[in-house]
């Protein structure tokens, strides 16, 4: 079969049939969404229910609950949703964010490049690649150049960001509600303005092909894990991941002790696609979660309001995406109640937790993704889009920071 018709076409709203559930239990979406020469790998995106059954879709909530679970329970050991963390990245004052992230992206790159490579997960992976490209295939530059500056302000406000806020509910940050609050907000008035916001950065091109059908992932991949490990390992030479968290007893018990090195909380953060892919066929991903909450009050005639955010009301990909952000909470909470954490991270003003919150996911859902469809999942993908947009982002953050230095709205106890 030609690997040039390895393709997904999207809606003319800008949502593909293969990213979104269409309220029947999570089926395909029809097959005029798909076209009609693509391969296998898109015509099967989604098992028939008949096929799946209740008990296939209650195996995959349940697996999506357990790998947020689990994600929620790492980060917090890893300290990264702190604030103070989050901020000190961007002004170089604090490298444990970019070792975890670093770390994540290098363990999540060698998991899909093992399932690459296997033929009994190789066509899951294309499947999760055909995910992935389908859903930024109507983000173009100018979508991810503006969608990661705005998320990087958003970040740099709140101290946050759409997966991490998660984190910071279920380890009690103060103010982390606001946050949520105005991340939902953000995702409620990105779906009101979708229709004119796609008018304004509609790419050249609405097809999105898989790069991976036509070459080998792997061979390419691997080589970008070592590279990524000895950075991991040169931040860590820098600055000493145990100079950057409070100090511990060594006699606790692992689960017990406030933090985990960096490497192994990204390595088990990067790991987890392997079962997300293997067990429900999605990848590590960000901003779905606020757009399913938000889209429950359009009902009736409310839909004609946001026909994007309507795409979110059902379907077993959007629901999975927020069972897994509960148990992302459930997992941080467990996890700070183990070593009596909860509540002892310094959170940001309210103000600025709303207003971070809002533009966050606003720039999110505008780039199709942030720090972990793009930052882990695209870049993992060597997807240049998501380069574009974590770049933006990075840069945004950073300068928003030293703005906010000079303020002294970051104070001077964020040095080490």
């Amino acid at each position: 079969m030609s690997t040039a018709h390895r393709r997904v076409h999207t809606h003319e709203n800008g949502v593909s049939g293969l990213d979104h559930g269409v309220g029947d239990g999570g089926r395909s979406a029809s097959a005029s969404d798909v076209s009609e020469d693509s391969d296998e790998f898109v015509a099967d995106q989604e098992e028939p229910e008949s096929k799946t059954g209740t008990l296939g879709y209650l195996g995959r909530f349940i697996g999506c609950l357990m790998c947020g679970f689990i994600f929620g329970f790492v980060v917090e050991k890893g300290r990264v949703f702190e604030p103070i963390n989050i901020r000190g990245q961007m002004i170089f004052k604090r490298l444990l964010y970019g070792k975890i992230s670093v770390a994540a992206i290098a363990a999540g790159m060698f998991g899909l490049s093992l399932m690459a490579m296997l033929p009994g997960s190789n066509r899951k992976f294309h499947r999760v690649c055909i995910e992935f490209y389908s859903r930024i295939a109507n983000r173009g530059i100018i979508a991810c150049t503006l969608g990661g500056c705005i998320t990087g302000i958003g970040m740099a406000l709140a101290g946050s960001c759409p997966m991490l806020v998660y984190v910071q509910l279920g380890a009690q940050v103060p103010n982390a509600v606001y946050t949520f609050l105005g991340a939902v907000f953000g995702a409620l008035v990105f779906g009101l303005l979708r229709s004119a916001l796609n008018t304004l950065t509609r790419p050249f091109f609405t097809t999105s092909s898989n790069p991976w059908a036509k070459s080998s992932y792997f061979i390419t991949a691997l080589p970008l894990v070592a590279m990524f490990a000895m950075l991991v390992f040169a931040f860590e030479l820098l600055i000493p991941w145990d100079v950057e968290v409070k100090k511990q007893k060594a006699s606790l018990d692992y689960l017990e002790r406030r933090a985990w090195t960096p490497m192994m909380c990204g390595l088990l953060i990067g790991l987890l696609q392997i079962p997300l892919v293997l067990g429900s066929e999605t990848c590590l991903q960000d901003s779905t979660s606020h757009s399913t909450l938000v889209s429950q009050i359009f009902i009736g005639p409310l839909k004609r309001l946001s026909p994007y955010l309507s795409y979110y009301r059902g379907g077993y990909r959007n629901w999975s995406q927020l069972l897994f952000v509960c148990g992302v909470v459930a997992g941080a909470y467990m996890s700070g109640h183990l070593s009596s954490s909860l509540a002892s991270v310094k959170g940001v003003p309210t103000s600025l937790a709303f207003i971070g919150g809002g533009l966050m996911t606003f720039g999110a859902e505008l780039a199709g993704g942030s720090t972990y469809m793009h930052g882990q999942t695209g870049m993992g993908l060597l997807s240049i889009l998501s380069v574009i947009t974590m770049t933006c982002l990075a840069v945004s953050a950073m300068v928003t920071a030293q703005i906010l230095r000079l303020a002294d709205v970051i104070t001077p106890k964020i040095t080490v």
